[in-house]
């Protein structure tokens, strides 16, 4: 019933937050929903699963870099089904669900973990306004 997502390691119980990647402006404003909070999933076991440190450190073509560029291309998704011309809702989304993540609020020091989520944006908007079509 939706995309296809990008496979995460199994086994860990994680609950992200809600976010609002949600369409505000449908009717009603009931049944908008369009996220399934699938990419905040990911994004956290991807952290329980490599750590901060490893996925910032992760060089271009390893395990952990192709996992996160599954994760990004997952939240950009989910993003452009709000608003495909803008990314300013995911950059708000992600600051605001980064301290609950499971896995991030665990990672010393606070620079890690600022780190990290600062890859993680800087992807997300290269991703989000990327060539369209690309790969495709």
């Amino acid at each position: 019933m939706g995309p296809s997502h990008p496979p995460v390691p199994d086994g860990t119980h994680t609950s992200p937050p809600s976010h609002p990647l949600t369409r505000e402006s449908d009717a009603g404003g009931a049944g908008g929903a369009v996220s399934s909070n699938a990419g905040l999933r990911a994004l956290a076991q991807l952290v329980e699963r490599y750590g901060h440190d490893a996925l910032v450190a992760a060089p271009p073509g390893s395990a952990e870099a192709a996992a996160l560029g599954e994760v990004v291309q997952l939240l950009c998704a989910e993003a452009k089904c709000v608003d495909a011309r803008r990314a300013e809702l995911l950059v708000m989304t992600l600051h605001a669900a980064w301290p609950s993540l499971p896995g991030v609020p665990l990672a010393p020091p606070a620079d890690a973990r600022e780190t990290l989520l600062s890859l993680v944006v800087s992807r997300c908007i290269s991703e989000f306004y990327g060539p369209a079509g690309e790969g495709t």
